[in-house]
Parts: structure tokens; sequence; C-alpha cells
């Protein structure tokens, strides 16, 4: 299989995911990072070309609503998906959203959404090998769950049981409520969460970064 890179690529290291030793010392054990670093090398076979990266939509907050101790400075948070590209094929790593399930992030402000980019996105699931879910807010996971191809994406894509129980119970918003026999259609595991979304933050503060502007096609 053939595939032409979907995003800009940008380098992700895994020490830039990993919050200050101090401040967090409550939070993560000391040898966290090395432990990242063991599970990133631990999959069989061909190591990723490139990690790539997409934003398709913005949310302006302040540091205090993300960030325990955080300012009332104002910044802007990106909302992405992440594309593992291997020479065979892809991992996706987050799915998007559609602008219905953005508004809601919006408290009635009108915030930046680029459906284009969002189309580039649901392009990228069809193609991937497999999806994986790092969280189940809605810019992460409705792009799987409210999507025109969720059929034929479901069945490849990861969610774990604590995942499902969120989805189908008590989830962010009801957009993305899952029922318990639609939960049946996708790869149901169990696993260690060494992280818990490490690069929500991390990459709001690389507004340098320009957005995707590359497109993916599979020849």
């Amino acid at each position: 299989m053939k595939i032409k890179a979907a995003f800009l690529l940008v380098s992700i290291v895994a020490s830039t995911a990993i919050p200050s030793v101090g401040a967090q010392e409550a939070l993560y054990p000391a040898d966290l990072l090395e432990r990242v670093r063991q599970a990133s090398s631990s999959i069989p076979g061909a190591r990723p070309i490139s990690v790539n990266f997409i934003k398709f939509a913005e949310s302006l907050r302040t540091y205090a609503v993300v960030i325990e101790g955080g300012s009332d400075e104002a910044f802007v948070s990106a909302r992405t998906a992440f594309q593992a590209y291997y020479p065979s094929g892809s991992v996706m790593i987050d799915a998007g959203m559609d602008h219905d399930v953005h508004r809601f992030y919006g408290f009635g402000r009108d915030e930046p959404y680029w459906p284009d980019r969002n189309d580039i996105v649901q392009t990228a699931l069809r193609q991937a090998n497999l999806i994986v879910v790092t969280h189940e807010h809605g810019d992460h996971v409705a792009g799987v769950l409210r999507s025109a191809h969720r059929e034929e994406i479901a069945g490849k894509t990861i969610l774990n049981r604590a995942q499902v129980a969120t989805l189908t119970t008590s989830p962010q918003l009801p957009e993305i409520r899952l029922t318990e026999e639609e939960a049946l259609d996708y790869t149901l595991v169990d696993y260690e969460i060494l992280l818990r979304s490490p690069l929500e933050s991390c990459l709001s503060e690389h507004r340098d970064i320009p957005p995707a502007i590359k497109w993916c096609t599979s020849t």
C-alpha cells in the first residue's frame, strides 16, 4: 500500500509531552519517561516514517481552565488529529469532529473551524489500518462516532472499557453518546494509560505551526 502524507509533518519527542518534574511528582512516577520510550519501541516491525499533524479547529481558553493553578491569560487551544505513517500503512490517533460538536466548545462563540481539514481527517480515517482514541472528549472521538463512514471505520477503532463506559453512561455531550449495541462495533481492549492527553495543552503553545498544507491519497 502506498500512502502519501496527509498532514504537516512535525517532530514529536516524548519528552515534550511530559510535564516538568516537581509540579507533577504526585501524579507521575519518576520512571514515566523511560516507560513511555519503552512502550513506543515495543511494537514489532518497522518504525513509523513520520508522525503527521493537522489542526482542524481552534478554541479560545484561559490557562486556568485547562491547567491547575493557571492564570486567566487567554490562549488558542488547537483541535488536532495525528497520523503515524508506516511503510505499509498508517495509524490514526484521534478522529476530529464535525461542526455541530465544535459549537459545543464555543459556549455561544463562533470559533474557527475548517470543514475541509476535517474532511482530510475523515479520508485519513478511512485509509488507516488502525484508529486509536486517546480519550473520549468530543473533539477526539466524534469523528468516528458521528462519521458518515462509521460502519466502515468502527471495526478498526480501538476503545478501552473506561471510554465505552463514559460514552454510554455520561458522555461529555449528548451528540457523542454511544449505545451498548453500537459499542459492539468497535474493538474493545484493556491497556495501561501511561500519560493522559499528553499533547492537548502542549500543542496549543505552538502557535507558529501552520495548519495542514498537504493532502493524503491512496494510490
